[in-house]
């Protein structure tokens, strides 16, 4: 499997990379490229944060496409494998790419919204920010899935402004679901009630 790039956001930092905005003021945030599958590639040199790619799972991503800043495009029902590109730990740039639902892959968006803050408004902060978002994500669960979020299977990842975007605007949260065990899903969990 091999890719083609079809644009890139801005996202926060990964799992055990330099912190951004969040925690330095005035650092970048990283650049996530999301791509879509075109031709081949080995597996083996794929690495997700669930093993989607029949590769062993990355722990550096842990839960895939998590509290990093929003996600432009992206959209509900997008099917997503994240990645890292090889190098330092520090360094690593994170890759989602956009799959079809019917192949393994490491999460799916389920919801859109933008948080009601208005633009002029301070940064919230990560730990309020997380809470309002987790929130709102948690009581959009049900209408995609067609279970309530308490008893699914399923967990809840999120992509939501970091220091640097809200800064610049940005409001747009992204709600993702992956399995609670960070095994690869095979098929859409839209209306899956799991």
């Amino acid at each position: 499997m091999a890719f083609a790039m079809t644009g890139s956001i801005l996202l926060g930092a990964c799992a055990g990379s330099t912190p951004t905005g969040d925690e330095r003021a005035g650092e970048p945030a990283q650049v996530l490229s999301v791509t879509t599958v075109t031709t081949e590639v080995d597996p083996a040199l794929v690495r997700t944060a669930t093993g989607a790619e029949d590769g062993p799972p990355d722990p550096r991503i842990g839960r895939p496409i998590d509290k990093r800043a929003s996600a432009r495009d992206l959209d509900v029902g997008m099917c997503v494998n994240e990645t890292l590109a090889p190098g330092p730990d520090s360094q690593a740039q994170p890759t989602a790419w956009v799959v079809d639902c019917s192949t393994p892959h490491d999460a799916e968006v389920f919801a859109l919204f933008n948080h009601p803050a208005p633009l002029d408004a301070p940064y919230l902060g990560r730990a309020e920010l997380d809470r309002d978002v987790a929130s709102t994500c948690a009581s959009l669960f049900e209408g995609f899935i067609g279970l309530e979020y308490a008893r699914s299977a399923l967990a809840i990842s999120y992509l939501r402004p970091d220091a640097t975007t809200w800064a610049v605007g940005d409001r747009e949260v992204v709600c993702s679901v992956h399995d609670a065990a960070l095994k690869p899903l095979t098929v859409s969990v839209a209306g899956i009630a799991r």
